[in-house]
């Protein structure tokens, strides 16, 4: 089961995020979830005002990512940054591609 994220954090964003995780965590066929962080996320290098206007469901999302029973696979491709490297960080594993570049602001 995997979810590609490509677009700014918005509450839609971390809903669909939310309902993604507890999908794969009532579904017995799923062993692990994968967010896949790709070229398209750019949109995830935020500055801190956009991000706080969703924060306390961002947060929501690394707690329920950090607190999942099944694990979370992260993978990285290309531009990954503050937001997005928030999530891959969160994650119990990662595979980056050789392409990335990860940065924070």
């Amino acid at each position: 089961m995997a979810l590609k994220l490509t677009g700014p954090v918005t509450p839609e964003l971390c809903d669909q995020i939310l309902a993604f995780l507890a999908e794969g965590q009532t579904n017995a066929e799923i062993d692990f979830h994968t967010l896949i962080l790709g070229p398209g996320a750019g949109g995830f290098a935020l500055g801190l005002p956009d991000l706080q206007d969703v924060s306390e469901r961002f947060n929501l999302v690394i707690e329920r990512i950090v607190s999942s029973k099944k694990p979370v696979v992260a993978i990285l491709q290309g531009d990954v940054s503050n937001a997005a490297l928030e999530l891959a960080l969160a994650a119990q594993c990662r595979v980056a591609d050789r392409s990335v570049r990860v940065s924070i602001s």
